[in-house]
C-alpha cells in the first residue's frame, strides 16, 4: 500500500458529536507513520484521555474515513484554544471506502493467498495461455482445473496449491491465462494473525517456502500476495456524523498488502539438475512428508538462510563453505541431542572405529565430547553412507579431512591460501547435498530411497565424478 496524506474535518464520538476539528491523516507503512493530527484539539485538565475508540472523517474530497483505536501520542496547548492548538494521534486500524488498513500485528486473516515461483514447475502444473478473437470466443466454458492439491492440515489451517484463470479482452481479442496460488485458508470460524513466531499466517508461509527451497534447491518467492479478512463492521457513510443510526458496512475482502519488490535473479525458472527431490518421487505421501516437515522445522529451520543462499549464488569462498559446515554442525547436534551421553558416544566412537580405525578411541569414549572430526565421521562414514556408495572409506576420509581443515582454519582465522575453486566446489555441493540428506532422513525419507532418486539426476551423476576426482 503506498503512503498518503489526507485532509479533512473530523470528530471524535466520545469526546463530542458536535466539535468538529481540522485535521491531517499521514499514512507511510514504509516507515511505520499512521497518524492523525487534529487542531484545535483541547487538552485541558478536564480532559486527561490518551485513548480513544474512533474518529470520523469528512474529507475535502468529499470522501469519508474512519479511524479506530486512537492513541494520543503528542500535543501543544495554550490556556486559550487556537488554531495552533494541536494533538497527535497513532492510529491502529483505517477505513476508506471498502479498503481497511490495520496495523500488521492486529490483522487477523481468514485466507492468504500467494503465488510462489517454480512451484507450478516442480508439481508439473502446465500453464496455459490462451488468446483469440472477441467476434469467435469470448469464454473458457469447459477448461479443464487441474485438482485442488493438498499440501497441509492441521487443527488451524490447511494450505493447498490450487489453479486460477486471469482473463482479459480489448477491442479485438481476448486473452486468458491459468496461474497456480498457494491458499492458506484458516479452518472453521477461525481466523488467524498475519505475524507471529508459531500460528501465524507468515509462520505458515515460511514453512512452506523452507519446504520448496530445500525439494527445489532455488530461492521460492511469494508474489501477488493478498489477504482476506473476515467480515469486520465499519461505520457507513450515514454514519459518520449521526452515531445514533445502527446501520453497518460489511467489509468482505481487503488487498492488505498490495505487492511486494522481486529481484528477478530470485525468480529464475528451474534447472533439472538442481532438483533434489522430484515430486514424482514424493506424490503419494506428499502431505505426510510435508506434515512430517512441519513438525520437525524447529530443529532445522535456522539452515536454509545459509543453505538456500549459498546454493543459489557463484560466490564460492571458503568462508562458504565453513558456514555450511557450521550449520551441519548445529543441524546434528539438534537431530541428535544425546550425542554425548555415554552410551550413544560409546556405540558412534566404536561404529567409527569398526570402519575407520582411530587411533585411540577409548580416550575419545573417555572425553565425554563429541569432536567435530568424529561429528563428520559419523554423518559422512554412517548416517549418509548408502548414497554415496562409490566412495570408500578412505575416500570418505580424505573428504572428512579437508572439511575439518576448513571448519578448523576458519573458527581460528588462520588462512587457506592453497584453497583452490576445482576443490571448493564439489566440497559445497557435497555438504549441502549432506545437509538436505539429513533434513530428509527427519521427515521419513529413507537414505536407499533418497539414493535411487539421485542416481538419476544430473547433479548427483556430476558430483560422483569431481569427488572421485577429488580422492584421487
Amino acid at each position: 500500500m503506498d503512503s498518503f496524506s489526507v485532509v479533512g474535518q473530523w470528530i471524535i464520538p466520545e469526546f463530542s458529536t458536535k466539535d468538529k476539528f481540522w485535521g491531517e491523516f499521514q499514512y507511510d507503512p514504509f516507515k511505520g507513520v499512521s497518524r492523525i493530527t487534529l487542531y484545535g484539539f483541547p487538552i485541558c485538565e478536564n480532559n486527561r484521555t490518551l485513548k480513544y475508540e474512533n474518529a470520523l472523517g469528512n474529507l475535502i474530497t468529499g470522501e469519508y474515513v474512519s479511524l479506530f483505536s486512537l492513541l494520543r501520542t503528542d500535543y501543544k496547548s495554550f490556556q486559550k484554544i487556537t488554531s495552533n492548538s494541536f494533538a497527535v494521534f497513532d492510529v491502529k486500524t483505517i477505513v476508506i471506502g471498502d479498503k481497511l488498513i490495520e496495523s500488521l500485528n492486529e490483522i487477523r486473516l481468514k485466507k492468504y493467498v500467494f503465488k510462489c515461483t517454480n512451484v507450478k514447475e516442480w508439481v508439473n502444473f502446465q500453464t496455459m495461455r490462451y488468446k483469440n478473437s472477441v467476434s469467435r470466443d469470448t469464454t473458457l466454458d469447459g477448461f479443464n482445473y487441474p485438482p485442488v492439491l493438498m499440501l497441509y492440515e492441521d487443527d488451524l489451517v490447511k494450505i493447498q496449491l490450487s489453479t486460477g484463470i486471469s482473463q482479459t479482452s480489448q477491442t479485438t481479442k481476448y486473452y486468458a491465462y491459468s496461474y497456480n496460488a498457494i491458499e492458506i485458508c484458516a479452518k472453521g470460524d477461525n481466523t488467524i494473525n498475519y505475524e507471529g513466531r508459531t500460528d501465524s499466517v507468515l509462520y505458515y508461509e515460511r514453512v512452506i517456502h523452507d519446504f520448496f527451497h530445500l525439494v527445489i534447491g532455488r530461492n521460492c518467492v511469494a508474489t501477488e500476495t493478498q489477504g482476506i479478512i473476515a467480515d469486520i463492521d465499519n461505520a457507513s457513510r450515514d454514519q459518520l456524523f449521526d452515531v445514533s443510526k445502527g446501520n453497518s458496512l460489511k467489509c468482505l475482502y481487503s488487498n492488505f498488502f498490495c505487492h511486494r519488490v522481486i529481484d528477478e535473479s530470485r525468480t529464475k525458472g528451474l534447472l533439472p539438475f538442481q532438483l533434489l527431490l522430484c515430486y514424482n518421487v514424493v506424490l503419494d505421501d506428499l502431505q505426510q512428508i510435508i506434515t512430517a516437515f512441519f513438525s520437525s522445522y524447529h530443529k532445522f529451520y535456522f539452515v536454509f538462510r545459509s543453505w538456500i543462499r549459498t546454493r543459489n549464488t557463484n560466490d564460492f569462498t571458503e568462508y562458504s563453505l565453513a558456514e555450511l559446515i557450521y550449520s551441519l554442525e548445529g543441524l546434528y547436534r539438534v537431530i541428535f541431542p544425546n550425542c554425548e551421553e555415554k552410551s550413544v558416544l560409546e556405540n558412534t566412537i566404536n561404529n567409527i572405529n569398526q570402519i575407520s580405525p582411530l587411533d585411540n578411541p577409548n580416550r575419545l569414549i573417555k572425553s565425554g565430547k563429541l569432536y567435530i572430526r568424529q561429528l563428520l565421521q559419523d554423518v559422512i562414514l554412517i548416517k549418509t553412507k548408502d548414497v554415496y556408495p562409490y566412495l570408500t572409506p578412505i575416500q570418505k576420509n580424505r573428504i572428512i579431512d579437508y572439511l575439518y581443515r576448513i571448519r578448523t582454519n576458519t573458527a581460528h582465522g588462520d588462512a587457506l591460501d592453497d584453497i583452490d575453486i576445482h576443490s571448493l566446489f564439489p566440497m559445497i555441493v557435497f555438504v549441502e547435498e549432506i545437509i538436505a540428506i539429513l533434513i530428509f532422513q527427519q521427515i521419513g525419507l529413507e537414505p536407499t530411497r533418497i539414493y535411487n532418486h539421485w542416481r538419476g539426476i544430473q547433479e548427483w551423476n556430476e558430483l560422483k565424478e569431481m569427488l572421485i576426482k577429488f580422492c584421487n
